[in-house]
Order: C-alpha cells, then sequence, then structure tokens
C-alpha cells in the first residue's frame, strides 16, 4: 500500500473498497509499522476519512505534516491541517463527495481562461464552454451536503 501511495495515481473509490475488503487489523498493523512514515500516516488518514470509523491508533507522534495532496498534480483546497493524523488535508469535497482532479494541461490552459469573469453570454457563449465552467464553479454549499443517494447505501 505505501509503493501504491507514492507512485500510483490516488482514486478514493478504490481506496474506499480496498478498505472495505481488508480487515480493519490490516490497517492498524500497516500504520504500527511506520508510525511516522509519511505514506502510512496518509493511509490512515483515508481509512478514516472514507469509512467514517476510528482506528485504535494513538494520535501520530511530533513529527512534521505532510500532504495529501501534492499541488503540482492535483486540484487542491485550502489546506485542513489534521493533527491526529499530521497530515495537511487539500481535498476538494467531503466524503460523500470528492473528487480528485489531475492537473493536465489542457485543465491548466482552461482554468487560465478565466472564462467566469470574461464571459458573455450572447451568441459566442456555446454549450461546451457552459459545461467546463460548471466543473470549475461548484458551489461550496454541494460539497458540504450529503447527497441523497448515499442516505441508502450507508445503511447496508
Amino acid at each position: 500500500m505505501g509503493f501504491a501511495l507514492r507512485h500510483e495515481n490516488l482514486d478514493l473509490l478504490v481506496l474506499k473498497r480496498l478498505f472495505e475488503a481488508v480487515p480493519q487489523g490490516t490497517v492498524i498493523e500497516f500504520v504500527r509499522s511506520a508510525p511516522t512514515g509519511a505514506p502510512n500516516r496518509r493511509a490512515w488518514f483515508h481509512y478514516e476519512f472514507l469509512t467514517g470509523l476510528m482506528l485504535d491508533i494513538p494520535d501520530a507522534a511530533e513529527v512534521s505534516f505532510t500532504d495529501l495532496l501534492d499541488n503540482r498534480i492535483h486540484f487542491t483546497a485550502t489546506p485542513r491541517l489534521s493533527r491526529r493524523h499530521k497530515v495537511r488535508d487539500k481535498l476538494l469535497g467531503t466524503p460523500a463527495f470528492c473528487p480528485v482532479i489531475r492537473k493536465t494541461q489542457a485543465l491548466v490552459d482552461f482554468g487560465a481562461r478565466a472564462l467566469p469573469a470574461s464571459a458573455s453570454f450572447g451568441a459566442r457563449w456555446n454549450r461546451c464552454d457552459r459545461v467546463r465552467v460548471k466543473l470549475f464553479c461548484v458551489p461550496k454549499s454541494m460539497l458540504e451536503k450529503r447527497p441523497r443517494w448515499t442516505e441508502h447505501t450507508s445503511a447496508q
């Protein structure tokens, strides 16, 4: 797991399914095997974030904070410090809805166009631009609310 967290693309759904399939004790062993290691603390944070379960592990020792996401590779939010795990949480959402968006050249170029500030809603505004702009303009309230479909699935 440590290798994957260091070198693979982050996919929260894959991590969540992994955490659902692996016994909690295995995750605890992994974290305790190197409690000050950045990949171990990231896995610990992801486990508690995605499952909503708190592992029976004391808060991280006095180590420096590590970034959960690299902002050179991903679009990130303003960091929120998790003192328990000693990570800077830069995820874009909540456990109910949390997109992980890799920075591709196309998205960086598109974001640099500053369309919301310069767009005219006349004939030049085509449907494709509207869809793309909405990807960058998700209302904050949408990220804070739990979608209705999660109520049904979380009870299982």
